[in-house]
């Protein structure tokens, strides 16, 4: 039979934390202080320590900060100044946390971004980046500069540059940096230290290589890629070009091709080469689609070039100038 008291000494280090019913003894307490100090006058403003005084600095720079960002959000609505980014440089890049400032500028700007993208997650973004409005990043956590009413699925590297009106299906990539294939290997361990991190590493030893480097993807406006497309850095997609899915894409697309295939080929074209040159010269993505109005979305391309050619010469229609993001000062 198990008594109050073994039970007690069992839990003895804590008996302030079993039940008065089950221990028999009064809730244990603290002996009182020796001497007791007086009480103070609620009226009289005692002096602050050294580190209550640090807190309270700390707190009024905070503060501070906070306002003076939240007065240069309403002088200039849809730029994030730097005090509001709390950028920092890394290498090439800039770390933005993807708080709910940045949040309610996408928002105003229709600016869709990913949902694995948390809040509070840091992005390393394109110094040079800019968002147009009325675009979506669906899929991914990259974020890349891209023009009004255009959407990706996919995630391309953060250089990337895209236009407007474009449509990039999923699992959309690029292809990696290249190797010597001249040298006596295509090991990395000739121009760069970064996969292998040797401790020590005689000065002079690595010779520079100019096909480790990732120049930008150019996606130009009007452009349709479709799933699981490779393309190589550095290439520039043309105007209106399709490229079909699975194709691995390893040079420049001209204006208005459909490509495809391993390597990719220019299959045939959308329009003749007349009609081509017209559209190339009508530059119809410059305006906003919403003011086309007495326009139908689904007329013929010849008779689109005629009427879009007249409301512009009749000045009945003004080129587009979107709001964007970025992380510089807009004019």
């Amino acid at each position: 039979m198990i008594r109050k008291g073994h039970l007690l000494a069992f839990f003895i280090p804590h008996a302030n934390c079993l039940p008065r019913s089950l221990c028999g003894f009064k809730k244990l307490t603290p002996p009182p202080p020796s001497t007791p100090k007086p009480k103070q006058s609620t009226t009289v403003a005692t002096k602050p320590t050294k580190a209550t005084q640090k807190n309270y600095k700390g707190k009024a720079q905070f503060m501070e900060k906070c306002e003076k960002a939240t007065d240069s959000l309403m002088e200039i609505p849809y730029r994030l100044t730097n005090s509001l980014l709390e950028t920092i440089h890394l290498h090439m890049y800039q770390k933005v946390s993807m708080g709910f400032r940045v949040r309610k500028q996408f928002a105003k700007l229709n600016i869709r971004i990913p949902k694995a993208v948390f809040y509070w997650k840091t992005l390393k973004l394109d110094p040079a980046i800019k968002i147009e409005q009325n675009t979506a990043f669906i899929k991914g956590k990259i974020l890349h500069s891209m023009g009004a009413y255009s959407y990706t699925r996919s995630s391309l590297p953060r250089n990337t540059i895209v236009g407007r009106y474009c449509s990039i299906a999923r699992s959309v990539t690029s292809l990696g940096v290249q190797h010597p294939l001249k040298r006596f290997t295509t090991s990395a361990v000739t121009y760069s230290n970064d996969e292998i991190k040797l401790d020590t590493l005689p000065e002079g030893l690595l010779k520079p290589f100019d096909g480790a480097k990732c120049p930008a993807i150019i996606i130009k406006n009007d452009v349709w890629i479709g799933n699981n497309v490779v393309l190589k850095p550095g290439i520039t997609v043309g105007n209106g070009a399709v490229i079909a899915a699975n194709a691995v894409v390893t040079r420049d697309v001209p204006d208005y091709a459909i490509i495809g295939g391993i390597p990719a080929r220019v299959i045939r074209y959308r329009f003749s080469p007349n009609t081509i040159n017209a559209l190339l010269e009508l530059r119809w993505w410059d305006y906003n689609f919403l003011n086309f109005k007495d326009i139908p979305l689904d007329t013929d391309i010849e008779n689109f070039i005629n009427a879009l050619t007249q409301k512009i010469n009749a000045n009945k229609i003004d080129k587009f100038s979107p709001r964007y993001f970025s992380l510089s000062p807009q004019q």
